[in-house]
């Protein structure tokens, strides 16, 4: 027996955000974010030029990045680094 009050909800098509991903590239411009000595965040802006060691000792992937600032190359792991500009 259904109550007098009672409501039936619909569920209603709500809008679904699609997220779209890619694989890092070569020539991707990215934000460097590294802590010096004292534990303060620097931040600096490089391009990727080269993917980095996919060995199985590694737990999280890394790049070769040229960094603008401090005009040298250097392998930089992903989750130090940020997407800028997206090579096309």
């Amino acid at each position: 027996m259904e109550k007098k009050n009672s409501k039936k909800f619909t569920s209603k098509k709500e809008k679904k955000i699609k997220i779209e991903t890619r694989d890092w590239r070569v020539g991707d411009l990215v934000k460097v974010s590294a802590y010096d000595i004292t534990g303060l965040p620097t931040f600096s802006y490089g391009i990727i030029t080269a993917a980095g060691n996919d060995a199985q000792t590694k737990i999280f992937p890394c790049f070769k990045v040229y960094d603008f600032r401090r005009q040298i190359e250097e392998i930089v792991n992903v989750y130090n680094l940020e997407i800028v500009s997206a090579a096309s």
